[in-house]
């Protein structure tokens, strides 16, 4: 079964922005005082994982995902750089 290529750049991206927020705007929170890259790359992310989480659902039922595939790609937008560590459960298959 073969993922399609939008899906695989929402994860990446979804994946990148989580990233983005915990290494470069969260820092800059704490240790610089200035929350307004959290304020902005938190709402970013947010819309970004309600859209893969929305992507994981609607291709679970559309493409018949199994339990499996569907479960390590939601696992993969709550760890931190899961969209490269559980790349071949998700995308890989079958």
């Amino acid at each position: 079964m073969v993922v399609p290529t939008w899906f695989h750049r929402l994860a990446v991206t979804e994946g990148a922005s989580f990233l983005i927020l915990l290494l470069i705007a969260m820092p800059l929170k704490y240790l610089a005082g200035q929350p307004v890259m959290v304020e902005i790359l938190g709402r970013v992310h947010g819309g970004l994982f309600i859209a893969y989480v929305l992507a994981i659902l609607f291709l679970w039922f559309r493409d018949k995902w199994g339990f499996g595939r569907a479960f390590f790609a939601g696992i993969a937008a709550i760890i931190p750089a899961g969209p490269w560590l559980l790349h071949r459960k998700i995308f890989d298959a079958s």
